[in-house]
Parts: C-alpha cells; sequence; structure tokens
C-alpha cells in the first residue's frame, strides 16, 4: 500500500496560515497521512496538529478537526488577539513574561551558578599570583594605615615579578596554538585538541580579564563597562551559526567582573566587595546548581506548554 508524506516550508505565519488551509482540505478528504515532516512556520501547523491528534487518542474525526481549526482562527494574530484588547493586553503580559524567564532569568542564573564559583577556585589557585602576592592591597591599608596601597603593589611587584603573571597568561595561550595547529595534522584527535582550545581560551579569559579590568578598566564609569556587552548581543541576534560563541563570551565577560570583584576585593559594576555577601550569593550559587535541571527543564517546555 502506498504510503502519503506531506511536507509544510518555512515562512513564518504566512506558512502556518497556508499550510493550514492545506491541512484542512486532506482531512475533509479523509487522506490519511502516514508522514509529515515541518520545518520553521510551517511546523505551527504541524506540531499543532500532532498535538492535539496524540490528545485524541492518535485518531482523526471530524469532530475535532472542527475544534482545531475553530481554534487556530480564534487564535489568528500577530503575537496577540488585538480583535480583544483586553486579552491582548493579558497575553502580551503573559508572553514577555515569557520571554524575560526562558531568555534572560534561566540564563541569567546558570551564569550566577558558574561565576561565583569559578570565582572562588581562581582566588585559591591564582589570586595571590594576580593581585601579585598576599592578601588585597585595600585590605592591608585599611588594617594597617602606615602602609598605603601604592606601597603594597610595589612590595607585591618585587617578591613575585611580572614574569610569573605573564606566564599564567601566555601558557594557556600556547596550548590553544599548538592544539589548533595539531588539529589540522592529526584528524583523528581533532575533538580532544577542540576540547583544549575551548578550555585554554576560557582559562585565559577568566585570569587575564580581571586583571584587564584591574589594571585598564578600573576607572571607566560602569555603564561603559556595559555597553561593552551591546555588539555581543547583536551578534547573537544577528547571527546564528555563532550565538553559542557570543553567548560564552558574554558569560565570560560577566564572569571576570565576579571574580575581579572577589580577587582584588574592589568595587564592581557599583557593589562593594564584603567576604558575607560573597559567601551568601556562592551558597545561592550552590542551590542554583542542585536546582539546574528542574529550571532547564522548565525553559524547554514552558512556550510549548503555553501555546497550547
Amino acid at each position: 500500500m502506498a504510503r502519503i508524506g506531506l511536507s509544510f516550508s518555512g515562512g513564518g505565519i504566512r506558512s502556518a496560515a497556508f499550510c493550514s488551509g492545506v491541512l484542512r482540505r486532506m482531512l475533509q478528504k479523509d487522506v490519511k497521512l502516514d508522514y509529515l515532516s515541518c520545518v520553521s512556520g510551517g511546523g505551527y501547523t504541524g506540531t499543532a496538529y500532532l498535538d492535539w491528534k496524540y490528545r485524541n487518542g492518535k485518531r482523526d474525526e471530524k469532530k475535532w478537526h472542527q475544534e482545531f481549526f475553530n481554534h487556530m482562527r480564534q487564535g489568528a494574530g500577530l503575537i496577540c488577539h488585538w480583535n480583544k484588547p483586553f486579552q491582548a493586553i493579558l497575553e502580551f503580559m503573559a508572553i514577555f513574561s515569557l520571554t524575560f524567564f526562558v531568555t534572560i532569568l534561566v540564563p541569567g542564573l546558570m551564569w550566577v551558578a558558574f561565576a561565583f564559583p569559578v570565582a572562588y577556585v581562581v582566588d585559591h589557585l591564582f589570586g595571590e599570583l594576580l593581585r601579585g602576592g598576599g592578601p588585597p592591597c585595600p585590605k592591608v591599608s585599611r588594617h594597617n594605615p602606615n602602609i598605603t596601597i601604592e606601597q603594597c603593589r610595589q612590595g607585591r611587584e618585587s617578591k613575585n615579578g611580572i614574569y610569573h603573571l605573564f606566564a599564567l597568561f601566555l601558557v594557556p595561550l600556547a596550548i590553544a596554538f599548538m592544539s589548533f595547529l595539531l588539529k589540522r595534522f592529526i584528524p583523528k584527535a581533532k575533538h580532544l585538541f577542540s576540547f583544549l582550545i575551548t578550555s585554554c581560551t576560557v582559562f585565559f579569559a577568566l585570569v587575564f580579564f580581571p586583571w584587564f579590568i584591574k589594571e585598564f578598566l578600573r576607572f571607566v564609569p560602569t555603564g561603559f563597562k556595559l555597553v561593552i556587552i551591546v555588539p555581543l548581543f547583536f551578534i547573537w541576534i544577528s547571527f546564528p551559526s555563532i550565538r553559542s560563541a557570543a553567548t560564552l563570551m558574554t558569560a565570560v565577560y560577566f564572569c571576570s567582573f565576579v571574580i575581579f570583584w572577589k580577587v582584588f576585593n574592589e568595587i564592581s559594576l557599583g557593589f562593594e566587595y564584603e567576604r558575607g555577601t560573597f559567601d551568601l550569593l556562592l551558597g545561592f550559587a550552590a542551590i542554583v546548581q542542585w536546582t539546574a535541571p528542574l529550571l532547564v527543564t522548565v525553559q524547554q517546555h514552558l512556550v510549548h506548554v503555553y501555546v497550547r
């Protein structure tokens, strides 16, 4: 017996409307569909149809067909049902809340859960090297007014030297560069070299950017520090192929300020460092990591549940 397949192409809401008309006509003619392939806008109609079908025992019946297409017609509109203003305002608020939760709140919580433990580890392993040795200068000068911050910094530089600090920066870059070259000559190990390239680059960023913030961006206004993220945002929305890289760069940039806050105990993005505050945020990050699977599941399914 011949099988029938139906393919819905993309094209946004226009494709969804056209595909709904094709689907309705085929169902009216009692055409049995064995395969359904959907892309982009055509997926609006295709997935909605399959969702209704699965909720009705996987059977095609005229009764729920009519309810399905009536539901689609009532819900037709640009984002909201603007033919009913009050309902449209409520739907707009719901969509805005969903968008904020899915694209900003949950990713932000994931970054927080990552940033504070990383800041603690970097401070524990490389804090003295980044500072030049010893505790943060502001703390020393606060307890001993006879030692100025400048004297504290000079003492550190003479103790450890600038070469140790640059070695910390150059070693991961050298490993990443060598991995990049070897990746071309040893294809079988390309996944390993790709991992080394990414991990060494991220490690370099997490130790270099906090030091760079300390030495060069310390007196830059907070607003300008935040404006730097704007190009990354436009890259994120304009180039889907490099969206993951832009997201990683934004996360590393944010983590750098948290690491700077912890390592140097100075004001970061308008917030003064307090150990108790950091410990509290570190505990909050641990809770977020513990509940991360639940948050990610809700993030992935919330919009679909709302559309249903």
